[in-house]
């Protein structure tokens, strides 16, 4: 995730609200349609059957979008805690209240951290930054050699989960210590 998705998230959850409601107030139209359907005289089984099938699928495709729309923003919320988890925990802790919860900067300097409110207009700042570059670190392979052997073990083939992971972090250790003293 970057900054600017952290700094939106509350903007997509609002959009996702709406989006939600407006799913339900559809499924409300439907499901009112499919009382009046049931109401009215039969005429023709063959209509009436097409009818109520074509209400049916309505109503699966939509509750089919709610689910899809609360688990985008789960997955979002879920991607951002991870990230914000890398970080310091006052860091964290400011992000996390500010733009997964909504507080305001002057509750939570007051209430949470319990900082000076210019302070903690500061701490966002550089809180913000580390965020970007925990960002920037994703997906990059470092040259140390801890990285190194971090990136091999989480790099997900199976041949490292069938041999274990404690015996590649010891292969290459040894291939490291090697390759420093040769």
């Amino acid at each position: 995730m970057t900054r600017q998705d952290l700094i939106n998230f509350n903007i997509h959850k609002k959009w996702t609200s709406a989006r939600i409601k407006f799913y339900e107030e559809q499924k409300e139209t439907i499901n009112r349609l499919s009382s009046i359907l049931s109401d009215m005289p039969k005429g023709s089984k063959s209509i009436y059957d097409t009818e109520a099938e074509t209400l049916t699928n309505l109503l699966d495709k939509i509750n089919e979008l709610i689910e899809e729309t609360k688990n985008e923003t789960i997955k979002k919320e879920y991607e951002i805690k991870e990230q914000l988890n890398k970080l310091d925990d006052k860091y964290g802790l400011l992000l996390y209240h500010h733009y997964i919860l909504g507080d305001s900067i002057k509750y939570i300097a007051k209430e949470i951290l319990h900082y000076r409110e210019k302070y903690v207009y500061d701490l966002k700042k550089e809180a913000l930054e580390q965020f970007e570059k925990v960002q920037e670190k994703k997906g990059w392979i470092r040259n140390t050699k801890y990285d190194l052997i971090y990136n091999v073990i989480n790099s997900g083939y199976p041949i490292i989960n069938l041999i274990g992971a404690n015996f590649i972090l010891a292969l290459l250790l040894c291939l490291l210590t090697y390759t420093r003293y040769s």
